[in-house]
């Protein structure tokens, strides 16, 4: 009898070219949205959306990781947006992450 599970996919060359450019492409939505309204800025400041930002901060290559910075200032130059980042303490996970990445 055989396994039930399925088998692993052969992350490749090519499929790990798919990941990355559709990195970049989140990236670049990110950097469009944190210029958006107040109403969208807020949906991006949700807690959630934060820490899953945080998380990736921690694993992506440097032009990601400045993308994803800059989003995160254009977010606090909107004053309604200032409560959901300092409730997440968007200082202390910044200079973790770029602690991790060897830049502070």
């Amino acid at each position: 009898m055989g396994s039930s599970r399925p088998a692993s996919p052969d992350w490749g060359p090519q499929a790990l070219d798919v990941v990355s450019g559709l990195l970049q492409k989140m990236g670049n939505l990110l950097l469009v949205l944190s210029h958006a309204d107040t109403a969208v800025k807020g949906h991006l400041c949700r807690q959630d959306n934060l820490l899953c930002q945080f998380e990736l901060m921690q694993a992506v290559e440097p032009g990601l990781l400045l993308k994803l910075l800059k989003s995160l200032k254009h977010l606090t130059l909107d004053p309604s947006t200032l409560p959901a980042l300092q409730v997440i303490t968007l200082l202390k996970h910044t200079c973790s992450c770029l602690e991790h990445h060897g830049t502070a």
